[in-house]
Formats: structure tokens, C-alpha cells, sequence
């Protein structure tokens, strides 16, 4: 079981974590401070053999020498045991390893707190989103459904999604795109995993959603991607046959039609290569 509001901080260096603390303690999270990734190591050991309240999110440093336990082995234990994890670090060159390692990263180097702010939001989000959708997987796993993800965060859209298209299909959110290609590889990899029917991307304004990798991945892995964006010029960037345009400017009715058609198109053209 998971504290949902729960931070565990790993940090070696005091000043930066009694800066962090106060401000995630700011944001209304409750903060467990631990000087070594060992000491953290060995209390969600703890939790795990007795089946205690495990945190909702770990954030591990790896800027330790000293240790038996690194960041990164306490990030693949919290992993391993379904913690949400990320871990920080000055090194750069680690980036990759723990990338490939299906862990998150973020530099210590260049940290802007409002990056590192909505990068804890967006892990909670998720997290909160998997919790409520668990239950309904579960049940609906061998019914038959599609299944559709929905990436970004924009409520409206959310709602609209939310809506008829949880009515009809089996529903998954993400808050970003890189969230997104993680569990794609995720379920790739997994014996059986389940794959998306369709993806559903809210482009915003600012281009801060990173359309161009989401789209490249999910050609990659025979998926169709629908993006929903005002931006007409948009679709002159993308030449895969998977990707289909639409503006935010439709009805819960328009987009069950929209996501239908792309799943039909998509199956149409698997069938035409086999034949």
C-alpha cells in the first residue's frame, strides 16, 4: 500500500535537502529526509517485509561514493516494489544508464525548481490516474475493449475523454509525453503486455508536449496516434501514415468517431500489407 502524498528524499548534501523539503512540504506533500540511499534502502525494506504504508514518490541522489547503496540501486528496488522514483544527480554521463534502466532523470546541474516542481506534480498525476484506472483494468482486461491512452493534461480535454470514450473503450491517462513512451516499452517488453488501440495527444500551445518522439515511438511500435491541435501547420512536420490531425473543436461524440476511424484505418492498412 502507497502514502500517495509521501516524498522520500535521498540527499547527501544537507543544505539542498532541507531546501527541497521546505519546498515540497510547501506544496502540501509530507517529506521523509534520508542522508544515504542505504538508510533508505533498508527502511522500504522494512516496509516491504512487513507490509507497511510504502511512499508515494522516492527522489534518490546519486552523488554518493561512500555507499553500498547508490541512487540508482535504490531507484531499481522502489521500482521494482511499484514506488515511483526518480533520481538526481551532478553526473550527466549516468544519464543514458538510467534512462535505460526505465528510471527517470534529472540534472543537478541545470535544476530549475519549477521543472522539478511540475516533474513531482506529473509522477503524482500518473500515479493518481493508475490507481483509479487498476481496478478497471482488471475487470476489463479480456472483455474485448479497446484500449486508449490519453496524453497531456488539459481538463477539458480529460473530460470529453473521460466521457464516452470510458463508456465504450478501456482508458489510460498520462500527463506528458515521455511518460507515455516509458510505458510503451514497458508493455512492449512484458510477456503478455498490452499495447494501446490508439493514442490520443493534447498538443498545447506552447509545444511543450514532445509530439515528434511520441509519434516516431509509436510508428516504432505499430500504434496509431491521433493529435489534437489548433496548429495547422503541425501536420506538414509529420509523414507517418500512423499519425492522424484533428483541432479541439469537437463534441464527446466526435472524438469516439475520430478514435474509431483511426483504429479502422490502421487495421485497414495492416491488412492491406498482409495480403
Amino acid at each position: 500500500m502507497q502514502n500517495n502524498n509521501r516524498i522520500w528524499l535521498v540527499e547527501g548534501d544537507p543544505e539542498l535537502r532541507l531546501a527541497l523539503a521546505k519546498r515540497f512540504r510547501h506544496h502540501k506533500y509530507s517529506v521523509r529526509e534520508f542522508d544515504s540511499p542505504q538508510h533508505a534502502q533498508d527502511t522500504l525494506n522494512a516496509l516491504v517485509k512487513g507490509s507497511g504504508k510504502l511512499p508515494g514518490l522516492v527522489i534518490a541522489s546519486n552523488d554518493f561514493d561512500s555507499f553500498t547503496v547508490n541512487g540508482i540501486d535504490l531507484a531499481q528496488s522502489a521500482k521494482a516494489n511499484n514506488v515511483p522514483v526518480f533520481v538526481m544527480s551532478e553526473n550527466d554521463s549516468i544519464k543514458h544508464n538510467v534512462i535505460q534502466k526505465g528510471v527517470p532523470f534529472l540534472s543537478l546541474r541545470s535544476l530549475n525548481l519549477d521543472r522539478l516542481d511540475n516533474f513531482v506534480q506529473d509522477i503524482f498525476f500518473e500515479q493518481k490516474v493508475k490507481d483509479d484506472n487498476d481496478g478497471k483494468k482488471s475487470e476489463t482486461a479480456d472483455g474485448g475493449k479497446n484500449l486508449i491512452w490519453m496524453v497531456g493534461r488539459n481538463p477539458d480535454i480529460l473530460i470529453i475523454a473521460k466521457g464516452d470514450l470510458q463508456n465504450t473503450h478501456d482508458f489510460h491517462a498520462f500527463p506528458n509525453a515521455d511518460n507515455a513512451i516509458a510505458e510503451l516499452r514497458t508493455e512492449r517488453n512484458k510477456k503478455p503486455g498490452r499495447m494501446p488501440s490508439a493514442i490520443i495527444a493534447d498538443h498545447p500551445a506552447d509545444n511543450t508536449l514532445n509530439i515528434s518522439s511520441l509519434a516516431n515511438k509509436a510508428e516504432d511500435y505499430n500504434v496509431p496516434l491521433i493529435v489534437l491541435s489548433d496548429d495547422t501547420e503541425l501536420s506538414k512536420k509529420f509523414k507517418g501514415s500512423n499519425v492522424a490531425f484533428s483541432n479541439k473543436r469537437f463534441s464527446d461524440r466526435e472524438l469516439l468517431d475520430l478514435v474509431d476511424e483511426a483504429i479502422a484505418a490502421h487495421s485497414g492498412r495492416q491488412l492491406g500489407r498482409s495480403a
